[in-house]
């Protein structure tokens, strides 16, 4: 099974797959702060502008060492979906084992390549329920320092019943990919690995990795 699709880019203006209108106001918001820049700063961010999504919203940090990520922050509806307090907290540590290397090889392409990712996933609480889930992460600077985190949003599509009553139980992916976005010029050289895709992405077998970036002309 060929798990790359295509190196197609997702065409921006209509972003397909993008299905919760929050991701879309986030993703829309991202692309008007960073304006010809090719990642904008946490200093830019307007939350009044995106305030129905801010209980949704994370920001992951890379370990500078190993493949890990943390939430440095998490809002109030992700913390009450999960159950519990997760700032600090590991978050590729959610996902199934064999999903941990795709999805942070996908993570890394945010930071490395200064593009945004998309992924879908089923959560199960531990009463058994089931809801879909959109994560949308964007690449973005930190106000003092020269550090790129991934700013996002994990959204229902639809009422988790057990919200502020049970805990999350397990995180099944479906989907991720990055969504290429337009060239800026005079961005950095080498942001995108001209490499085929590693051993770790290229071995999964429970969702779809697409790989793109962002080229210079």
């Amino acid at each position: 099974m060929n798990l790359i699709e295509s190196e197609t880019p997702i065409p921006v203006p209509t972003l397909p797959d993008l299905l919760h209108p929050g991701s879309r106001a986030l993703f829309r918001h991202w692309e008007t702060i960073r304006g010809e820049r090719s990642v904008p700063s946490r200093s830019d961010l307007d939350l009044r502008k995106i305030t129905e999504i801010v209980p949704w919203l994370f920001i992951l940090e890379r370990n500078p060492v190993r493949q890990a990520y943390r939430w440095r922050l998490a809002g109030t509806g992700i913390g009450l979906l999960w159950g519990r307090e997760l700032t600090g907290g590991g978050f590729l540590d959610e996902w199934r084992p064999h999903e941990r290397a795709g999805f942070g090889a996908i993570l890394d392409r945010v930071v490395a390549a200064l593009q945004p990712c998309i992924a879908h996933a089923h959560a199960m609480s531990i009463d058994g329920d089931w809801v879909k889930l959109e994560l949308l992460g964007v690449p973005i600077r930190t106000t003092a320092g020269n550090q790129v985190q991934i700013l996002g949003a994990v959204l229902p599509l639809e009422n988790p019943r057990w919200l502020g009553h049970a805990s999350l139980d397990s995180l099944s992916l479906q989907s991720a990919k990055l969504i290429w976005t337009e060239p800026i010029p005079g961005a950095p050289a080498g942001l995108l690995p001209s490499s085929p895709p590693s051993t770790s992405e290229a071995a999964l077998t429970a969702f779809t990795v697409i790989q793109g970036g962002k080229r210079d002309r």
